[in-house]
């Protein structure tokens, strides 16, 4: 199972496989990364919403996967 998740196509079922929900929230998570990598590549500084995202993201990833439940 985990080679066919090495792959793009068996990362795609993997991804189909999960609710609305959580493709919205890995979305939304992955665009905070990527805007909060940005400005550290180019100013080398973060603004507190910067800090603020990312513990929002942080809360839905763990809620939208249950992982209170996962330790």
């Amino acid at each position: 199972a985990q080679a066919e998740l090495n792959t793009a196509a068996g990362a795609q079922k993997g991804f189909d496989s999960l609710t609305n929900g959580q493709k919205q929230c890995i979305k939304e998570t992955f665009d905070t990364l990527k805007k909060t990598l940005q400005m550290l590549e180019e100013c080398k500084h973060l603004y507190i919403s910067d800090v603020k995202d990312i513990e929002t993201a942080y809360w839905d990833m763990y809620s939208s996967f249950n992982f209170n439940k996962n330790k």
